[in-house]
């Protein structure tokens, strides 16, 4: 699989974001049939407004409107925004048919990070959407997503990734628990999400609330997928506390993986140190590819 970065200048002084993609392939084992991927995660530090704006549209009957949300990924607050970012414009092979083809979390490590960081936010940055023929509006942009994400520590990486700490959307076989989540559903300022029965849910159950591809067709939802569980459309992103962000830049970062579907042997791994650093007065510096490596991990 291969994996390409670029510097580019779009922040505040001071400001930093380490954005890390990978793209590369699977094939379900189930129905034979080989797939691309492609996910990019943003790791934002020291930046006290980092906004992130979003189009109007609908999804079935619901429209959403235009907007931008906030948030503050500075004194010690570390923000990370991931995004299923497959995209293949005049192509169906960016459709998820399968559970497979849902982007459930991501790993990594990162310098000094401590044990036990405050899990702070989990927050849907576009509208939360059913699939299939019904495909509807759930929820709109800037909904808490805390009941239904995870974020965890661990002393030994689980399999197929390096990383010691995770996010996700699913238990991954009880590799996350509602222990892990980011808030407890219910419970003081963490809701639960409502879903395509009229009804509300939370958890870590199959690959409900993973983000769905850039290029997904919302109206085709097949071989799995329950059509009315909400999943994420495009991007959400979280922010974890209590740590010590002075100087972060590309080289704190390893081990990044990211994970798919609700088993562990479904992610996938970029090549390590393929990074970028962007901050303002930086220039565009050019774009790098790395090597290409074979296989799942």
């Amino acid at each position: 699989m291969a994996a390409s970065v670029a510097l580019v200048s779009s922040l505040p002084a001071q400001a930093t974001v380490v954005t890390i993609s990978a793209s590369g392939t699977y094939t379900n084992p189930t129905t034979n049939v080989t797939s691309p991927r492609a996910a990019t995660a943003k790791f934002i530090a020291n930046d006290a407004d980092y906004q992130v704006a979003y189009a109007a549209g609908s999804v079935g009957a619901t429209p959403y409107a235009a907007g931008v949300l906030h948030f503050d990924c500075s004194g010690g607050v570390l923000c990370i925004e991931l995004q299923n970012s497959l995209d293949i414009p005049g192509s169906t092979a960016d459709d998820a048919v399968s559970p497979p083809d849902i982007l459930t979390g991501v790993f990594f490590d990162l310098m000094g990070l401590p044990p036990a960081p405050t899990k702070l936010s989990a927050t849907a940055e576009d509208p939360l959407v059913t699939v299939g023929p019904g495909a509807a509006t759930v929820a709109q942009p800037g909904t808490n997503v805390g009941a239904a994400w995870a974020f965890k520590y661990f002393t030994t990486p689980p399999a197929s990734h390096a990383g010691n700490f995770g996010i996700a959307a699913s238990g991954l076989g009880g590799t996350f628990g509602s222990g892990d989540l980011f808030c407890t559903p219910g419970g003081p300022s963490c809701p639960l999400l409502p879903n395509g029965n009229g009804g509300t849910t939370s958890g870590l159950g199959g690959v409900n609330f993973g983000i769905l591809p850039v290029g997904d067709v919302l109206t085709t939802g097949t071989g799995g997928f329950n059509n009315n569980d909400p999943y994420q459309k495009n991007k959400a992103i979280f922010r974890v506390g209590n740590l010590n962000l002075a100087g972060f830049n590309a080289s704190w970062l390893s081990n990044v993986s990211f994970q798919y579907g609700s088993a562990l042997d479904e992610g996938i791994i970029p090549e390590p140190g393929v990074i970028a650093l962007l901050g303002m007065g930086m220039v565009a510096l050019g774009a790098w590819s790395s090597r290409r490596r074979a296989g799942r991990a």
